[in-house]
């Protein structure tokens, strides 16, 4: 298979500026996550922990759901397929969204056992003297290895979504990204951040229009006076804080409460304001994100049709074989280090004496072997070493 990088295809970038059009895939995730915010104030409204938690568990499920959704009908459109409704976009990414969490764990595990390989490589590096030899070696390994699997999980995790946008299962999506994380790194990682730019632009140039738009309505809604603003207050008020007693019962007792008189549609103004903040949010980011999630579906798609699927299992076999192999061999190597330490300290123990003689005192006159007389101590006369009796006197000596 050709994998050079006049395979990569450039018009990508162009493409993915369809997204610009495309407001069905807006309209899926900006749903999701309107109801999970709904739902989240109604829950953290009640004042519980477990409630909001759960409010919050919830917001989080429908937001991956509506990426997961329209992510779904992008890739429809990159493969020039029928395109799905609304309905059927939202169950697809419901219903894959188990499949993610476990594809992104699945992921973090890899990441997970290159570290440990990496700190059992840097422990060996301790040994004595041999430890040291080795870090000559293990230290620039480590690095140049390093760099490649950074830019080898940059593509992994970005095309984690694309991958079962497409319907893959988790085997077949993890052996595609890894095998495109494999054999195309640079150009992928180059496309990956041009359509992060171009998302970038086209983020502040929405941020500038709405934020214009938002601007200019505030001062039509401002006709209502200090009214609005009051009521607005409070209810934020309440979502910060939810436990605290101030709330829109409270607002009767305040200073603007009896300033004016709360009516129902005071009890509807600060929901038509969440709402415009939460359209606000989702055309800011739900445009550009559509440019972005559409120019990764094209890449994606023209990827996993250069790259064998197989070559990405065969890859992380062998690199799982060979760390376990590369572990086990420079785990006896530590052993065997320290074996020969310990026999080595077992040795020099052995060669000193355990009881260790102690000097000798010099001898006492008294306790001194008695030496052979020179003269007589009877008449004095002199003697001769094999004498045994003097010659003059006969004394025994």
């Amino acid at each position: 298979m050709k994998t050079d990088i006049a395979n990569l295809d450039f018009s990508i970038i162009s493409k993915s500026l369809q997204g610009l059009t495309l407001w069905q895939p807006i309209a899926i995730f900006g749903t999701a996550y309107l109801i999970g915010l709904t739902l989240f104030g109604l829950l953290s409204s009640t004042h519980s922990i477990f409630a909001g938690l759960a409010g919050a568990l919830l917001l989080m499920i429908l937001v991956g759901a509506g990426y997961l959704g329209a992510g779904h009908f992008l890739s429809a459109v990159a493969q020039d397929r029928a395109l799905p409704s609304l309905v059927q976009s939202l169950s697809f990414g419901l219903f894959t969204l188990p499949r993610f969490i476990g594809l992104i764990i699945i992921e973090y595990l890899l990441v997970i056992a290159v570290i440990i390989v990496e700190i059992i490589l840097v422990e060996i590096c301790r040994i004595p003297v041999l430890g040291g030899l080795l870090s000559l070696l293990i230290f620039p390994a480590i690095f140049l290895a390093n760099v490649a699997l950074v830019m080898m999980f940059f593509v992994m995790f970005n095309l984690t979504g694309p991958a079962l946008w497409f319907g893959e299962t988790v085997a077949g999506a993890f052996r595609h990204v890894v095998a495109v994380a494999r054999r195309r790194p640079g150009p992928v990682i180059f496309l990956l951040l041009s359509l992060a730019a171009l998302a970038v632009l086209i983020g502040l140039l929405v941020f500038g229009v709405a934020a214009y738009v938002l601007a200019l309505m505030s001062g039509y809604v401002g006709l209502l006076g200090p009214q609005l603003y009051g009521v607005v207050t409070e209810f934020l008020q309440s979502l910060v804080n939810p436990f605290a007693s101030a709330g829109m019962e409270s607002l009767a007792d305040s200073s603007l409460g009896y300033m004016f008189h709360v009516t129902f549609n005071d009890h509807l103004y600060p929901i038509s304001a969440l709402l415009t903040v939460a359209c606000f949010l989702v055309l800011v980011v739900a445009i550009p994100n559509n440019v972005l999630m559409l120019g990764l579906a094209y890449l994606y798609d023209l990827n996993t049709k250069i790259v064998d699927p197989e070559e990405g299992s065969a890859f992380v076999d062998g690199v799982m074989s060979g760390m376990s192999k590369m572990a086990e061999r420079t785990r006896q190597a530590a052993e065997q280090a320290r074996q020969a330490a310990r026999e080595a300290s077992q040795r020099a123990a052995a060669a000193r004496p355990e009881n260790p003689v102690p000097p000798t005192e010099p001898a006492s006159p008294s306790s001194a072997v008695a030496t052979h007389p020179t003269f007589c101590r009877g008449c004095g006369a002199a003697l001769s070493a094999n004498d045994k009796f003097c010659g003059e006197c006969g004394r025994p000596v």
